[in-house]
């Protein structure tokens, strides 16, 4: 099938699992069940709807063979201590896309439809960032290449938050929460899994949308 929107002719989707889980005390929670499916299957099923390729990252090769069950490539962040940003330097780089959706491992109720809204509105633009009171830059849509490029540079000069990339990236689009309320009436897209009782809520939440 032919894609109709402008902005790029093949859509990635990369998906960082790699996170420590410091506040997750069931070991690795990319893989902790939620209506019998690991976390992380629930954000790859979602984006694959949406998108041509996808991608994993994992902080190691133990746990890239442990993800190895995912209908996915998978990618090893090797650079230590730069958090999310070694890991969009090592997805992005691995994906073919001219354009990525980012979505981290612990937001499992992630739409589909609010996937594909994020990309049309990156048109003419290098990323599409949902904004409220603060940003969602790990619900996003961003330029493959020129977000390699910012991530290595941060990198090369120490800094490891997200938002210190987006100068080097250029023009982002910031997206009111509520412009995605026709894909995602209740934004459940937003809701983070990072203690065993937010993976409760989002069990509980799952039964409501299903």
């Amino acid at each position: 099938m032919v894609r109709s929107h402008k902005i790029c002719s093949m859509r990635s989707g990369v998906v960082l699992a790699g996170g420590a889980s410091t506040r997750f005390s069931d070991g690795d929670k990319s893989l902790a069940a939620l209506a019998g499916r690991p976390l992380v299957q629930h954000v790859v099923d979602s984006l694959g709807a949406a998108v041509d390729e996808l991608v994993v990252v994992g902080r190691s090769e133990d746990q890239a063979e442990r993800l190895n069950f995912l209908d996915a490539d998978i990618a090893v962040d090797e650079v230590k201590g730069f958090g999310p940003v070694a890991g969009i330097q090592a997805g992005f780089s691995w994906a073919s896309g001219d354009v990525c959706f980012l979505a981290a491992c612990d937001t499992p109720l992630i739409r589909s439809r609010l996937v594909e809204l994020l990309f049309e509105m990156a048109e003419g633009f290098r990323g599409a960032v949902p904004s409220n009171s603060h940003l969602e830059p790990l619900t996003a849509v961003y330029r493959r290449r020129p977000t390699v490029e910012a991530a290595e540079a941060a990198i090369e000069r120490g800094d490891s938050k997200i938002i210190e990339l987006y100068g080097d990236i250029g023009p982002i689009r910031l997206v009111p929460k509520e412009d995605l309320r026709g894909a995602d009436p209740d934004l459940s897209s937003f809701l983070n899994v990072n203690t065993v009782e937010d993976l409760e809520a989002a069990g509980r939440r799952l039964e409501e949308l299903i």
